[in-house]
């Protein structure tokens, strides 16, 4: 909405149906209004779909430390695309890298806190890892094979 053209807006709103021949009972003029109006947004400023990528386990990411680090590296970066001064640009990366530095040992401190708990259940340590490593349950299905017969053909043929 923010890059909309106004001015081309307000000519295609001023030139409508809705304001050339305007209907005279209440009910007509909205539901005019509406039509008009969706049409004429979706027309100047259409529905954009967005692609929202889903972390399934980052909470370590959002501890105390990261946060107040984070807040800082966004206030030093405005702080130089403000001036583009060396100076700030400077102070800048070294709040990136302290960020980048902090989100890495929480990481370590978390998956290490992970392991630790799951040291004594050996499933659950076997799912961490599996999960650790980018896997799923999918990985290790048979394969879409018709009855065990048909598996065992397979796996003869893949080894001979």
């Amino acid at each position: 909405m923010r890059r909309m053209n106004s001015e081309a807006f307000r000519h295609d709103l001023m030139t409508s149906k809705l304001f050339l021949y305007p209907p005279s009972p209440l009910d007509e003029f909205a539901l005019n209004n509406n039509s008009t109006l969706r049409v004429l947004l979706d027309k100047h400023a259409p529905t954009k779909t967005k692609k929202i990528t889903f972390r399934s386990d980052t909470s370590w990411v959002y501890t105390d430390d990261v946060r107040l680090l984070k807040s800082e590296r966004h206030r030093a970066e405005r702080r130089w695309r403000k001036s583009s001064l060396e100076v700030h640009r400077q102070a800048y990366a070294d709040a990136r890298t302290r960020v980048v530095k902090e989100i890495r040992t929480a990481k370590q401190s978390y998956m290490n806190t992970k392991i630790a708990e799951s040291l004594k259940d050996s499933n659950a340590l076997y799912k961490l890892m599996f999960r650790l490593m980018g896997k799923t349950d999918k990985d290790t299905a048979l394969p879409d094979l018709d009855g065990y017969q048909a598996i065992v053909e397979a796996f003869s043929n893949y080894f001979t």
